[in-house]
């Protein structure tokens, strides 16, 4: 096995390391083993941290970037790692909304935030994105910190506190049929009525007329 390949086994099993334990694996100098990452790294077969474990970085293979948080507590200052763990939790980081000691920050976790310059139709704006958030969580988070909350909507029951009331007109029905037989019978019954008053009063004015009797009535 070549010695380059036996490094590679070894961050294998082992993860991001240190060159003098990579050394201390392959039985050489911690200089040889250094030329041999740094070559390893030029080819793209390993990746180098920015973060430093006294004063030397890890080397690591591609997709063991989530390995290296581990390392990250105990070898950055406090204050750094309040940043790291606030970009962790909320995943994007907006810019402008941050003070001078978190933007400082961010620029020297080049291991765990990435920047993302952004572009809207108003301007552009920078953003800092957790390493290992997908490109379609990043864009939706963006998204939903650029685009202003929707009003939120009343509710159909609730009335205004304030103003007056407005009812609506009521339907007018128009009736004419109805009203015109309600005049007509109306009309028939007072007709009617008078009828039968001028009637009554003839019939008590009317003379009784005498009947003439037999004359062999008369005599008998």
């Amino acid at each position: 096995m070549f010695v380059q390949d036996q490094i590679l086994h070894f961050l294998r099993a082992t993860g991001p390391t240190l060159p003098a334990k990579v050394a201390k694996n392959i039985k050489t100098e911690i200089l040889i083993a250094s030329a041999h990452l740094s070559d390893l790294a030029s080819q793209g077969k390993i990746k180098i941290s920015s973060l430093k474990i006294g004063g030397s970085p890890l080397y690591y293979l591609p997709g063991q970037e989530s390995q290296l948080y581990n390392f990250a507590a105990g070898n950055l200052n406090p204050k750094d790692v309040q940043v790291l763990e606030r970009l962790k939790e909320q995943k994007v980081l907006r810019e402008k909304d941050l003070d001078l000691l978190a933007k400082v920050a961010l620029r020297s976790l080049k291991d765990f935030a990435i920047p993302l310059q952004v572009r809207s139709q108003q301007n552009s704006e920078l953003f800092w994105k957790w390493h290992l958030l997908s490109e379609e969580e990043t864009n939706n988070i963006i998204g939903d910190i650029l685009s202003p909350p929707a009003p939120p909507k009343e509710k159909a029951s609730e009335m205004p506190e304030t103003g007056d009331v407005v009812s609506p007109p009521a339907a007018e029905i128009s009736l004419p049929e109805v009203q015109t037989t309600l005049r007509d019978q109306q009309a028939t019954s007072i007709e009617e009525n008078k009828s039968r008053k001028r009637t009554r009063r003839s019939a008590e004015t009317r003379p009784i007329k005498k009947q003439s009797l037999p004359q062999d009535v008369l005599h008998a």
